[in-house]
This record gives structure tokens, sequence and C-alpha cells, in this order.
């Protein structure tokens, strides 16, 4: 059995394990929540034309008149190929290309008709309203940067530029083993001294939202064979293996003697966390696995403090936790402090926090009800009423 290491320590472990993956080229459709590989440089002006804000009717340069012929109409995605002479004017649609000697675009809602073709305006508007070319992006330009994560948003601004395949870092498969002779899975009829599988639900979702590859996820009664043989297959199809339950001291906590036996290196086993504390990261090759306790919010927990920056860094990002530094209302005590205890808590305004009800590392409830983790670092017992704490 290995010695207690500490939070830091062990996250520096990992992080020192991590390959960052192959490049791969990906449809622009598919890209979303991949890591870019590479700078991205815009081959296009954006806008690439001077276009229409608005719907309105567009003017010849240096017309200072007030009445005009309407003589034609230009619909996005058409080019008026004519010049605009003075005092008249083209009906214009938003986006719509402007004319290469107009230089203004009347507003539909500031002119009256005075006739089949004939308008007058009622409202001055010192604005152009035209979209410049190349106003919000200048072609050559970046648009953005390695190590960007592919949100909904950047997608959309990379098929504007009309690029249809990125450059981005693969993304790990990941393999579940979810151990418990005690689960149930959702549908079975409820049986007295079980309960119902949510960590493989709690993990599967979690790694969903952060985008992964391909997710494989198996449910193991606490039977040594069975675990080898759903152990063995998931390590070979996978980049990752996560395992929940099974890594303490108990008479069926088979995991760590598994690693073991299956020829993983197994780099630590506990960690002074609270909760979280049997937590073991292995390495088969260049394979990782994370080990977590069975009750959930210890699953939650060194999902997120351990193995969610070392998925970051696969892809190429440097993960951080965003941390703040809060006055806690209420008091808060325990009866030891031989570990560094991460307490759920809720934002109550003005940087004042509060611990919400919280029974300790089987309540899955208190995280939903949560803003973040209050730090109680080792050695402190007592946190009084005003006192400055900090809160990932």
């Amino acid at each position: 059995m290995q010695k207690m290491i500490s939070s830091k320590d062990a996250l520096q472990i990992i992080m020192k394990k991590i390959r960052t993956f192959p490049v791969v080229k990906v449809s622009t459709h598919d890209s979303l929540n991949y890591v870019l590989a590479r700078d991205l440089y815009s081959p296009l002006n954006i806008p690439p034309f001077n276009k229409s804000a608005m719907d309105g009717y567009v003017m010849a340069k240096g017309d200072k008149g007030s009445e005009f012929k309407v003589v034609g109409e230009i619909a996005a995605g058409q080019v008026y190929k004519k010049r605009i002479l003075k005092g008249t004017v083209v009906k214009v649609m938003t986006g719509a290309a402007i004319p290469v000697n107009a230089e203004k675009v009347i507003m539909k809602e500031h002119v009256k008709h005075i006739g089949q073709d004939r308008i007058v305006i009622i409202k001055k508007d010192s604005r152009n309203n035209i979209c410049i070319k190349g106003e919000d992006l200048k072609k050559g330009s970046r648009l953005f940067s390695k190590g960007e994560n592919i949100t909904s948003l950047i997608l959309a601004n990379i098929a504007a530029a009309g690029i249809d395949k990125v450059n981005v870092y693969k993304k790990p498969d990941i393999g579940i083993m979810i151990t418990g002779s005690e689960l149930l899975e959702l549908g079975e009829k409820y049986k007295d001294g079980k309960i119902y599988n949510s960590n493989g639900p709690l993990l599967k979702s979690l790694l969903s939202a952060y985008g992964v590859g391909k997710i494989t996820l198996k449910t193991v009664k606490d039977s040594i064979p069975v675990l080898k043989q759903v152990f063995a297959g998931l390590i070979k199809n996978n980049d990752v293996v996560f395992i929940t339950g099974g890594v303490s001291v108990g008479d069926y906590d088979y995991v760590n003697c598994l690693l073991d036996e299956m020829g993983c290196k197994i780099s630590f086993n506990k960690v002074s966390i609270q909760p979280g504390k049997p937590f073991t990261f292995a390495t088969y090759k260049q394979k990782l696995i994370f080990a977590f306790p069975g009750n959930p919010v210890s699953v939650f927990t060194t999902y997120y403090f351990f193995a969610l920056p070392a998925l970051y860094k696969m892809s190429g990002v440097d993960f951080s936790f965003t941390t703040s530094t809060c006055v806690f209302r209420g008091t808060f005590k325990r009866r030891r402090c031989d570990r560094e205890l991460y307490l759920p808590v809720k934002f109550s305004g003005n940087k004042e926090v509060g611990a919400v009800k919280y029974n300790g590392s089987g309540d899955l409830f208190a995280l939903s009800r949560a803003d973040g983790f209050m730090v109680v670092p080792i050695g402190k017992k007592n946190i009084k009423n005003g006192e400055k704490v900090k809160i990932i």
C-alpha cells in the first residue's frame, strides 16, 4: 500500500504522464468542442463586400436630394452592376451587396411612397447603414489561435470565413467501468439493499459536455474474472479508462489488485483530500487509468480536480480552475483536519458564500444545490462567520 500524497503532488504526477494527442483534420460541421491545433487565418475579408445593414434604399455617392425615383431592386445574394444616377435609388435588402458608386442606405422606415416608383425621405439619418468590406476581419488576419476550444460561436465564425476543414487535436476515446454488485440500472425494479447506478450517467454526461471521442460504458459486478475481462477490453480499445468503486480497502475492493495483475503501473492510490481519498491513478503503456471512489460526490470531485485537467492537456490546452476569495457566512467545524476538504457552498451575493446542507460523499443532491467548493486546508478545523475563504 502506497502512502497518501497531497492533491498538488497527485496532479503533478498525472500531468507528467500526459501526451498531447495527434493532429487530425475534421469537417467544420463536426468540429464542436475540438481544440484547434493550428492558428487559423481568414481567407476572406469579413464582410467580403460592402453590404446593406438593413432593408431600405441605396443612393448614389454625393446625392443630397430628398425625393427619388426607384429604379431597381437588389436582393441578398444578387449583384447590381449598373451605376446609380443622382435622383434615383435602388431598393436593397439586408445583407445585399452595395453598388460601387453608392455610399448610403436610407432605412425603409424613413421614407414615404408618393407614387408607384417614387419615394421621399421623411426622417434624416446621419448613419450610412452600410457594413464595410473587411471591417470585422481583414483577409489574411488571424481568425482564432492554436489551443482555442471550438465553441458554437467559433464554429460559426469559421464557417463564415468559408473554411470547411480545420486541424484539431484528436479526442480521446474513453472507457468507463462502473463496479458494484449492489447496482441497479435505470428501468430495473427496485430491490431492497440495492442502489441505482448514478456514477455511469454522471461520468458519461460530464464527458459529453466536455467533448471527447467514443464513450464505452460498462457496469460490472464485484467478480475478479468479470472485472478482468471487461477491463482488458476497455484498455485495449480506448485511450483512457475510468473506473468507479472498488478502490478502497474493503473485502470486495478488487480494483488495485486488478490493475497490478493486469500489468498496469500504479502511480498512487491515496490522496489527502475529502471527499476522494481512495483515488488511484495508473498507466498501461501510454494509456491512462483513473480509478475513482464509489461515492458519487467523490467521483465528481476527483474527476473535476484530476481527470478533467488531464483531458484538457491531451487536447493541447492548459486547464486552470476558476478561483475566487469570498466571505463565509455561517460557522463550520470538523472533527479531523488531516485532509484538504472540498465543501459544497452556494453564493449568497456580494462575494459571500454559505455551506449547503451536506451529508457527506454519498450526498449527490447537495452538489446540485451548490455553486462551487470551499477549500478548507489541511490543519484547519474551524471557519468563523466573516472569514475569507478560497472558492473553486
